[in-house]
């Protein structure tokens, strides 16, 4: 993280990643709105550490960082989020199962 110019210790992305795969809970994240948010791949790193550092991540990915910060959950969407949604997780290193419910 030193490369980034991020501290551990109050970095959302860390924090979250630390809460979320050591707190067992059941929760359920409902996301029915369309997601307009743009899609970060692999190569949008920096990016991603330039966003996270400027508090100026998209929406989606900072509302999953912070649910995730509470521990385990899974997401309930409708249909046109669902892959959306998928590739956004794994850009965030989050095994979170999707299910699709109808809208």
């Amino acid at each position: 993280m030193k490369k980034y110019d991020i501290d551990p210790l109050s970095n959302l992305y860390y924090h979250s990643m630390v809460s979320f795969y050591s707190k067992q809970r059941k929760r359920v994240l409902t996301i029915n709105e369309s997601i307009n948010d743009p899609l970060l791949y692999g190569k949008d790193v920096n990016r991603f550490y330039t966003m996270l550092k400027t508090d100026s991540l998209p929406t989606v990915y900072k509302l999953l960082l912070e649910e995730a910060a509470n521990g385990f959950f899974e997401i309930e969407t409708v249909e046109e989020n669902a892959e959306k949604l998928n590739k956004i997780l794994k850009f965030l290193n989050l095994l979170v199962p999707v299910r699709i419910v109808r809208g």
